[in-house]
């Protein structure tokens, strides 16, 4: 390992995702010597860390010697999933206080304990059965009497792999594949298909108050013939009503009691019915990992939704307090067609002209771009803002005219097809 200085405190930062660059930036900003585990060649952060160590973020014996060889005060994560279980194991290991305790972080990443927890804590969600087999779940299917459309995904998974969706039950037997080969190995939980407003909520628990920072539409495409879908963009704040509001309160606290959260963010994915119920899909206990978590809820709330993340994993006392900001904000991701990628032409333009808010690139140059619509084939992402719906579509529509995604020969890629200015 790299010489450090001997009077910094040191910081082990698991996953080297784009978000974790700011909380590097953070960690430097208060003194820390920062060393980053991503078991990747060169992933985004890699270069903001004092050094970087190549090995699993989900490798808890080698997440803890390199702890303890750094002799690190501080072990961080702020928006991922799977490395949380970990996380919680190595600071218990090494005494290092934490806001979430390993059996938190289990019921807070494994779906199955995590729909039993919810059912416990009287929080509305959807009905569901585990399999450990695809022959297992037709016969726990009828028995458990689940009715279609159902959404299938691995029990330990994240995001959007594995995850299909199924309207009767030969759909469900010719997809199941899918999802057990992404569980590798584990079980696959089988729920019903909730109809509805998809909204992401973020909330962050400071001292035992749960608060409810901003709801988030998620806006999808639909592929494989109906089957999977992926998030192309999200709308903030939501459209909804007071009567909402308060239901996603108290859907928030019930949440946090249910999974004994004190400290720390948190956020809740859910469905808002015709029939005005809050139907709780996930909870986790991290900050989202798009554009659209981190960042819009900074610049729609005024809050520092990473930096108090950061602190509470610190043990640094927090002040809630915020600065709204009147406009509506999208977070949008764009997606292209197969091609090796080259590079993404006239952002720059766009930023000079205050039609974007910010830009990230998610692929790197000469990378295979799928073909399949998934997060193999997002490029890049970018943050919007208007003073009202009609002129944010106003600025998509202009953006997905002057935006463009090349690739090696030169040929445009870019799906201009999906895209949030369709949907409003």
């Amino acid at each position: 390992m790299t010489n450090r200085p001997t009077s910094q405190p040191v910081a082990l930062v698991l996953g080297g995702v784009s978000p974790h660059i700011a909380v590097i930036e953070r960690l430097k900003s208060l003194g820390y010597w920062t060393a980053l585990a991503d078991y990747k060649d060169a992933p985004p952060a890699a270069d903001y860390a004092d050094e970087h160590l190549q090995i699993s973020t989900l490798d808890a014996e080698a997440v803890e010697q390199a702890a303890r060889d750094l002799n690190a005060q501080a072990v961080i994560s702020v928006c991922l999933d799977q490395p949380l279980p970990i996380l919680a194991q190595v600071r218990q290991a090494l005494g290092i206080a934490s806001p979430l305790t390993p059996v938190a972080a289990h019921r807070l990443t494994n779906k199955d304990a995590m729909k039993q927890v919810l059912r416990e804590g009287g929080v509305d969600t959807a009905k569901w059965i585990i399999a450990d087999r695809p022959e297992a779940v037709k016969d726990a299917v009828n028995t458990d009497g689940l009715r279609f459309p159902v959404v299938a995904k691995p029990v330990g998974g994240t995001g959007s792999l594995g995850v299909v969706f199924a309207a009767d039950e030969a759909a469900l037997t010719e997809q199941l594949d899918q999802s057990f080969a992404m569980a590798r190995g584990g079980d696959v939980l089988v729920e019903e298909f909730v109809e509805g407003m998809e909204l992401s909520i973020d909330c962050i628990v400071i001292e035992g108050k749960t608060h409810v920072l901003l709801a988030r539409e998620r806006h999808k495409t639909w592929f494989s013939e109906g089957r999977e879908a992926t998030c192309h963009a999200t709308l903030a704040p939501a459209r909804q009503t007071p009567e909402i509001e308060t239901l996603m309160q108290e859907q928030a606290e019930a949440c946090a009691r249910a999974f004994e959260l004190s400290d720390g963010p948190m956020l809740i994915q859910s469905i808002l019915t015709q029939d005005g119920r809050l139907v709780v899909l996930e909870v986790a206990g991290r900050i989202g990992g798009g554009p659209g978590a981190n960042r819009v809820v900074e610049l729609v709330t005024g809050f520092d939704y990473v930096g108090a993340s950061i602190d509470q994993q610190l043990g640094r006392a927090v002040a809630f307090e915020t600065n709204p900001d009147s406009r509506v904000f999208s977070a949008n991701n764009a997606y292209a067609s197969e091609g090796v990628f080259d590079r993404v032409t006239g952002m720059d333009a766009l930023l000079a002209d205050g039609l974007v808010e910010e830009h990230y690139i998610y692929r790197m140059q000469g990378e295979d771009i799928s073909d399949h619509l998934s997060g193999r084939s997002r490029v890049t992402a970018f943050v919007v803002a208007a003073e009202t719906h009609d002129a944010l579509r106003d600025r998509l529509v202009q953006i997905y005219d002057r935006l463009d995604i090349l690739d090696t020969s030169g040929r445009s890629i870019l799906r201009r097809d999906i895209g949030l200015h369709h949907d409003l």
